[in-house]
């Protein structure tokens, strides 16, 4: 069956909503493609509440976790929580264990698919691989096993407990922070206060950008070796997700890429997220489209970031009392050693900070 078929038989999404759904369904395998994932839209059955496949796409040049086309069939809820958890309460959810239904062992990321209004008409979901991380935590308890002592009491070996108690902290903090956000998602939609609505989605954006970091280090296995370029295109790519869809905003990424511990990456994620939120949420008029740059330049002694707008600038002095200034040039002072310079005028805004290079 296509999915307008499926749709119309088990939903209740109005015609438009189901033109939107095929019209995102046509870049689906685009996406798989460039991701190297399996790709999938599920929607809501009207009659029971489950969750179901509508559309499915497979990446061609990486193998799919799929031997056939699950178009049509059920997912539970208890197999895949982030999918449900996006679909009814409209809020993405990252990196959560699944079971799909070929009863492969998965991690899910799952964003809501949203009509003009707000409403969540499905979900788009892309699924991993985590084989290679259920083998490696198989290796870790057999190695645990075989340096059991006498009485029983288990004894890894060191480098390998530390390894593995630093990567379950990070997952742990990067799934509570990821839960926080999206306790703030859910009370930003909650809320018909356009000002107050924004304030969530500032915080929201705030939490996300220190996830970020606890996510990269669970990716490389060392905290002292983050890369800053990805570290920021995540950031930039969380407050595209936030972002109010009235501002169509460009966001580049350019510059020097290196490595830095995870102390400077949690101060940098967040720096740059406000000077970024700054630009999306103050420079631009509704409607009108903008870019902000963000350029990082490495340096011996100290490396800089600057995040510039194309917007209408602002007044330095007034904005001076505000928030997320205040945060900005704490964190740089305080945590990262370093400081912040501010131009704006009618043309845009420039901010650039800088932060002390360790050995």
């Amino acid at each position: 069956m296509t999915l307008s078929e499926l749709c119309r038989e088990k939903s209740r999404l109005s015609e438009a909503d189901i033109s939107q759904l095929e019209r995102i369904s046509e870049c689906l395998p685009l996406i798989a493609e460039l991701t190297g994932s399996d790709i999938f839209i599920d929607v809501k059955n009207a009659q029971d509440g489950s969750a179901y496949v509508v559309a499915q796409a497979k990446p061609k040049n990486t193998p799919s976790l799929y031997d056939g086309s699950v178009v049509g069939l059920a997912a539970r809820q208890e197999d895949e929580p982030a999918a449900y958890y996006a679909l009814e309460n409209g809020v993405s959810v990252r990196d959560l264990r699944a079971v799909t239904q070929e009863s492969h062992t998965v991690r899910q990321d799952a964003i809501p698919i949203r009509r003009a209004d707000g409403g969540t008409i499905g979900v788009l979901i892309r699924e991993k691989d985590v084989s290679r991380s259920l083998l490696e935590e198989k290796k870790y308890q057999e190695l645990a096993r075989l340096h059991e002592d006498e009485n029983g009491a288990i004894f890894p070996p060191q480098e390998d407990q530390k390894t593995v108690a630093i990567q379950e902290v990070h997952h742990r903090v990067k799934n509570s922070l990821q839960m926080i956000a999206s306790i703030l998602g859910i009370q930003a939609r909650q809320t018909k206060n356009p000002e107050l609505r924004r304030i969530f989605d500032e915080n929201t954006a705030r939490v996300l950008s220190i996830a970020s970091t606890h996510d990269i280090i669970m990716s490389v296995g060392v905290p002292d070796q983050i890369s800053i370029r990805a570290l920021i295109e995540r950031v930039a790519r969380n407050l595209e997700m936030i972002a109010d869809v009235s501002r169509p905003v460009l966001f580049r990424v350019d510059g020097d890429d290196f490595m830095i511990g995870a102390d400077a990456a949690s101060s940098i994620a967040l720096v740059v997220n406000e000077l970024v939120s700054n630009s999306v949420y103050h420079a631009f008029r509704a409607g009108k489209a903008g870019t902000i740059r963000i350029d990082v330049h490495r340096g011996t002694l100290y490396s800089s970031v600057t995040v510039e707008d194309n917007g209408m600038g602002f007044d330095s002095e007034v904005r001076s009392g505000h928030l997320g200034l205040r945060l900005v040039k704490l964190t740089v002072q305080d945590k990262l050693g370093g400081e912040l310079s501010i131009s704006s005028s009618e043309l845009g805004t420039r901010v650039t900070f800088d932060f002390k290079m360790k050995n």
